[in-house]
């Protein structure tokens, strides 16, 4: 997959109307990283497209950096300053490499088909989760 290549100090909020939240990490996160919430423990786990359905199931993607059982923020809804360079009406997803976001084109059979967001400028997504459940055939 094209994975973007994201600058972790780069990643910022697009803009004052960015949703935000505070979260838990089950697991060492870094910015820029799309996330899920796991159902046993109720924290924040990188997301991952081939690896089960649950692990794709996206909430939002890291703005700040978190150890194993720390607090982070997490953008769930709204522009991004992702770090990477972006295509503007490009749709972007969940990886198949675990904690990495990658475009759409790039899902291949069997993965799942989880969207983060979508291109607005060369350099932001306006975040947008949405966790289809659906493996690309």
């Amino acid at each position: 997959m094209a994975n973007l290549t994201i600058t972790a100090a780069s990643v910022a909020i697009g803009s004052t109307e960015t949703k935000t939240v505070r979260r838990n990490a089950g697991e060492a996160l870094t910015q820029g990283q799309p996330y899920y919430i796991s159902t046993s423990d109720n924290k924040a786990y990188r997301a991952d497209n081939n690896d089960g359905s649950a692990k794709a199931e996206v909430a939002g993607v890291v703005l700040t950096p978190a150890a194993t059982n720390g607090d982070f923020i997490g953008i769930e809804l709204g522009p991004m300053i992702i770090g990477a360079t972006v295509a503007i009406g490009t749709s972007y997803v969940v990886s198949s490499t675990v904690g990495l976001i990658a475009v759409e084109a790039d899902i291949t059979s069997g993965q799942y088909v989880s969207y983060v967001g979508y291109g607005i400028s060369t350099s932001q997504i306006y975040v947008d989760p949405k966790p289809t459940g659906l493996t690309k055939a």
